[in-house]
């Protein structure tokens, strides 16, 4: 399934992925004011290109139906205003394996949460971004080469979670 060029506001998803759905692209889209962004319980997706503003979560990536979660990849995409401001603009959970790259968040956290195996790289943290890492002693996540406005109370983790070549705007 590819899914492209599209406007979705005001559901309770605008992308429901179901239970070991495989190889969908979702490319090129705005989601905004709705409850899930993009709410994936499949596996082997990609999300890439997409607007995704003021929806209660953006993307939630989960296992909480079927086995084959995880294990795709969300780039280049704009994740702003999760539940004014105050939300989450990804979470994975109990899955992972999700390759997260050159993304932008604002108003957004990120939760990690009973997961891992994920990587967060080349991604832009802004006005009350950060990334909450919530996982056991031998689960490892990496955040690579991200710049966040401060570097306090920028990554809080837990776990074996690797930060490399993360920065503050001011070095």
């Amino acid at each position: 399934l590819y899914i492209s060029d599209c406007f979705v506001r005001n559901c309770l998803a605008g992308v429901y992925v179901k239970r070991d759905s495989e190889f969908l692209r979702i490319c090129n889209n705005t989601f905004a004011r709705n409850y899930f962004g993009i709410l994936t319980r499949g596996g082997n997706n990609y999300i890439c290109n997409c607007g995704l503003d003021s929806n209660v979560v953006d993307i939630q990536v989960d296992n909480e139906e079927g086995s084959n979660g995880g294990h795709g990849s969300i780039s280049n995409c704009s994740i702003n205003h999760a539940d004014g401001n105050n939300g989450y603009g990804l979470i994975i959970k109990s899955t992972g394996r999700m390759l997260v790259a050159n993304c932008n968040f604002y108003y957004s956290k990120v939760l990690l949460k009973s997961t891992m195996g994920n990587v967060l790289t080349g991604c832009g943290f802004g006005n009350s971004a950060k990334i909450i890492v919530d996982v056991g002693s031998t689960s490892c996540n990496i955040i690579n080469g991200c710049m966040f406005k401060t570097a306090s109370g920028a990554i809080e983790a837990s776990g074996r979670t690797k930060v490399v070549n993360c920065f503050s705007r001011s070095g």
